[in-house]
């Protein structure tokens, strides 16, 4: 979904794809404000006539164009339309869909929790927690979110002085698409730390990092300096081994020294 302002009003496109055999099918809706000239909507269309549906109170043209389909209307100061290369049935259907009520009740769990490693351990997910912040940032406020094919946990904290920083995990079910990230004009930075590949965009003021660890999707973002992001990202992917082999050296030391003692208090005696 995206939005652009143009002279004479706001428009907002949503794209919805799916695949058919060995191709793809694409709707496209289009939401488009207008001013005192009135609605400009332009449409291509076959020999067929409209066909005028009611739904609503509301009169939808429907116009065919050699395998295409076009469904437009007006309420009050917004035109709207919806095309793509589907069959009139379906595209009323569509139509029908946009008028149902929307039911109140979800199978949505919120859970709430005291740090990121314990909803890290309670929700399962096969990754470490981060191991360095900011420490001018503070604690962070730590909730956690079950659905039927979606199980995400989001980490957040907000200063006085307005500095945000944001980490959410996602585990998505197979048929999840990608979250959509937003962005400004420039482009992606690949950032790789502990053989993992990391994304790095900025939105203005605001800096993202977005990457995968086997199936948990992880996205930072925050107002933060760009070297405080990927002190950040250096931190979190310092393999424990390491830790591992300092320990096991200082364990081999102190065998050394212990050993050595002995010898040297047997040979005195």
């Amino acid at each position: 979904m995206s939005g652009k302002i143009t002279p004479r009003g706001m428009e907002v496109y949503a794209l919805s794809r799916a695949e058919v055999g060995s191709g793809q099918r694409t709707v496209t809706i289009v939401y488009t404000e207008f001013g005192e000239d009135g609605p400009g909507l332009i449409i291509e269309k076959d020999e067929n006539p409209p066909i005028a549906y009611e739904k609503m109170g509301v009169t939808h043209y429907i116009t065919t164009d050699h395998g295409f389909c076009t469904a437009a209307w007006v309420r009050e100061n917004i035109e709207a339309m919806i095309f793509g290369p589907v069959t009139v049935e379906e595209m009323k259907q569509i139509i029908d869909s946009i008028y149902e009520p929307i039911s109140s009740e979800t199978s949505e769990e919120k859970l709430e929790f005291n740090s990121i490693e314990e909803a890290l351990a309670e929700f399962k997910f096969d990754i470490s927690a981060p191991r360095w912040f900011p420490e001018r940032l503070g604690e962070f406020e730590v909730t956690g979110t079950i659905m039927p094919d979606h199980k995400s946990i989001y980490a957040w904290v907000e200063t006085d002085q307005k500095e945000f920083l944001g980490i959410s995990f996602s585990q998505k079910g197979r048929d999840n698409s990608a979250t959509f990230i937003e962005k400004d004009d420039d482009p992606p930075a690949l950032y790789e730390s502990g053989g993992v590949q990391h994304y790095l965009v900025t939105d203005h003021e605001w800096r993202k990092a977005v990457w995968m660890q086997g199936d948990i999707e992880c996205i930072i973002s925050g107002n933060i300096a760009e070297e405080e992001m990927k002190q950040i990202i250096d931190e979190w992917n310092h393999p424990y081994y390491i830790l591992f082999i300092v320990m096991l050296l200082h364990s081999i030391s102190l065998s050394v020294i212990y050993k050595t003692l002995r010898e040297m208090g047997g040979s005195t005696s």
